[in-house]
């Protein structure tokens, strides 16, 4: 009994002594924090301009969708209109690539500014 006691009473000891040890924790400085920021605004920005894309994206569908009746020959009547649509389409995808390759860009920047911090 008394050796269990004693190997736990030198762990606690060990604990205590780790505990004891004072060392600064790493923080970020007034520039990395304000980039910081500015990252997250950007990412915050990136979700508002998202948003708003598929917004777009389902009123483009729902156009669409509008023009297809029954009718078999339905797209002789609206070929350009949805020609129209399909350009408008694959501009918005284009931007939700842009806002990827940002969001990209501005993780590998956050990585970089926590790595100099640590």
């Amino acid at each position: 009994m008394t050796k269990i006691w004693d190997e736990r009473r030198a762990d606690i000891s060990y604990i205590f002594t780790k505990m004891g040890e004072t060392r600064p924790i790493p923080t970020p400085n007034n520039e990395q924090l304000e980039e910081l920021v500015n990252l997250t605004n950007r990412a915050r920005g990136r979700a508002r301009e998202r948003q708003s894309i598929r917004e777009k994206i389902q009123d483009l569908m729902d156009q669409m969708e509008d023009m297809m009746p029954a009718n078999p020959y339905w797209c002789y009547d609206y070929r350009d209109q949805l020609a129209n649509l399909d350009r408008e389409l694959a501009s918005l995808d284009r931007q939700l690539n842009d806002l990827r390759a940002q969001k990209r860009k501005d993780a590998a920047k956050a990585r970089e500014l926590w790595n100099q911090v640590v």
